[in-house]
């Protein structure tokens, strides 16, 4: 799977992980027994928003300049749709990002890793989501299912999200500060190479002397 299908698994993904921790703070709120952990999950879903934001700001800013200002629009409003499985824009990312796509696609796909693992622990059905539609069967579902409301089960995930939303960001800002200070002719070569995929050509451009050979 690709860099850019990754992150918008991601980007799809933590919604749904807030959706099922707004859903369990609602049923604790009604049990007593559970009400102590309100507090916890409030933070763990206040934690989570955050690094979603930062992420989706990092997104948008890799994305900039790589396809029309809709486009982009329609990748953040559907994450993980079939708009990002397209190959163009997977080849401007790694255009972009050069020596940091490897390291930016093993981040994100150890951040997918991390969501996915936090659906675990949760025990979130196979969709997502919760597995209780009520108070007694959140009551049942603890019982059985053994799962914990602390921030302790959660907070090293919580971590190695932020780890990576941090590193992500790194690699994002560099490549862009890059990007901008290269020499002219290799920001020549960049624009070809673009324009080339655009139109499917098979054109190859030489930045030493200018040339362009089919």
């Amino acid at each position: 799977m690709s860099g850019i299908e990754v992150a918008g698994l991601v980007l799809g993904a933590i919604p749904i992980l807030v959706s099922a921790l707004e859903a369990f703070i609602k049923g604790v709120s009604t049990i007593k027994k559970l009400m102590r952990y309100k507090t916890e999950l409030k933070n763990l879903l206040r934690a989570l928003i955050t690094e979603y934001d930062i992420f989706r700001n990092s997104c948008e800013e890799l994305l900039e300049g790589l396809a029309p200002a809709s486009r982009i629009a329609q990748l953040l409003q559907c994450p993980g749709g079939e708009a990002w499985k397209e190959p163009p824009i997977e080849r401007k990312l790694k255009d972009r990002l050069q020596r940091s796509y490897f390291g930016y696609l093993q981040t994100v796909d150890d951040m997918n890793d991390a969501i996915e693992e936090f659906k675990r622990r949760l025990k979130l059905g196979k969709d997502g989501q919760v597995q209780f539609n009520d108070t007694n069967t959140l009551k049942t579902q603890y019982k059985i299912l053994k799962f914990s409301l602390s921030w302790p089960a959660y907070g090293d995930l919580i971590e190695r999200v932020r780890k990576d939303n941090y590193t992500l960001s790194q690699l994002t800002r560099q490549s862009l500060a890059l990007e901008a200070h290269e020499p002219v002719d290799v920001v020549e070569h960049r624009i070809l190479r673009r324009f080339e995929i655009a139109l499917g050509l098979s054109t190859t451009f030489s930045a030493r002397d200018g040339s362009v050979a089919v």
